[in-house]
């Protein structure tokens, strides 16, 4: 049985909507991956509200 994946799908297509986006436009190109990266770290690591 494969290891269960780290990320959702979802998420890493959106990550990669995002870089792809960001590298398009000169504005935000600087710096585009390390932000996206930052955003990805604390969107997972973030502690999830328990169910009730």
């Amino acid at each position: 049985m494969p290891a269960p994946r780290k990320y959702p799908d979802e998420l890493r297509e959106r990550a990669t909507r995002m870089v792809a986006d960001a590298l398009r436009d000169p504005a935000t190109r600087p710096g585009a991956i390390a932000r996206i990266d930052d955003w990805l770290i604390t969107l997972t690591t973030r502690p999830q509200p328990l169910a009730s």
